[in-house]
């Protein structure tokens, strides 16, 4: 499902500025499509049983007392009363989003990328356990983002995953009218690479590997299949080398001033591989920009989330 079709938007709040910058963006996303947006927040039920004999409220007061405080809190981050609808839930956070996104049949969540401690170059827990194990797209906002998103990066290894990746970067691009970029990482070429024994078999003699003329046969597959989405659109497509994936990736967001990037949970494995899931963790950890997880079709959370 790509944001042409979202209907359902469930946005974690927990009061710190990086969720208000999530719930801004959400708005935006959902408001050209009319999708529905439910700001959840999650009080940490263990939290509760702690302070439980000291702030001498029940459980439901707590409840009701939160609810009324995430209906003001979303009015005042958006200036005006808007089709946001809210819930307070009490529990585990990561167990309780994901079971809000199924009670909602939600197809995206978004979160900040950081709570109310930590720094902005960090990703939280619970939200990089979301990116995870969440069985739908997730997009984590960071601090700094307060504007709609102008610069979408795409960061493809032309797995069937990647198809996937282009159709959100390109929805999200023709909503907010935004240059889109699309690069992959690929090994350096030259004599260190040729050190590598195991990779004496794919290097013809003299030669260096054919990556980079993979790459451009890759973007050329992926400008034809997805020409219809990508068709009036700003595209630039990069090819970077890089000893590793990740910071290939991380890089090139930093270099072309990347506001937002949307990545596969998993890509293909294989020499040439570009994002599997401890690279996309890496990607997600350390990226200035915000980013948005596509997940395969037919992914399925690990057992015992």
């Amino acid at each position: 499902m790509s944001f042409m079709t979202s209907h359902h938007i469930v946005v974690g709040i927990d009061f710190s500025h990086c969720s208000a910058n999530a719930l801004k963006e959400t708005v935006r996303l959902a408001g050209a499509k009319g999708a529905e947006v439910t700001a959840v927040h999650i009080i940490d039920e263990q939290s509760y049983a702690h302070l439980a004999s000291k702030i001498q409220l029940t459980k439901a007061e707590v409840m009701k007392k939160g609810r009324e405080e995430l209906e003001l809190w979303v009015v005042e981050q958006l200036g005006r009363p808007g089709p946001v609808k809210c819930e307070v839930l009490m529990g585990q956070p990561f167990l309780e989003l994901v079971e809000a996104c199924y009670r909602h049949d939600a197809d995206l969540l978004v979160l900040g990328t950081r709570g109310l401690t930590g720094s902005d170059d960090r990703t939280g827990v619970v939200a990089a356990k979301c990116v995870r194990k969440a069985p739908i797209r997730v997009m984590l906002v960071r601090y700094h983002q307060e504007e709609p998103f102008s610069n979408i990066g795409a960061a493809l290894d032309f797995s069937v995953t990647s198809k996937l990746v282009v159709r959100e970067a390109t929805a999200i691009a023709r909503q907010f009218g935004s240059r889109l970029h699309l690069v992959n990482v690929i090994r350096p070429v030259g004599e260190k690479l040729g050190e590598l024994i195991a990779l004496s078999k794919v290097i013809p003699p003299g030669g260096e590997p054919p990556w980079r003329e993979e790459a451009e046969a890759g973007f050329r597959d992926i400008r034809q299949e997805c020409a219809e989405d990508l068709e009036g659109l700003e595209v630039e497509t990069h090819v970077t080398e890089s000893v590793s994936p990740s910071n290939g990736v991380i890089e090139f967001a930093k270099q072309h001033d990347i506001d937002l990037l949307v990545l596969a949970s998993r890509g293909r494995t294989g020499l040439n591989v570009l994002l599997l899931g401890t690279t996309a963790e890496k990607v997600i950890g350390a990226t200035p920009c915000s980013t948005l997880v596509i997940k395969p079709e037919g992914f399925k959370p690990p057992i015992g989330v």
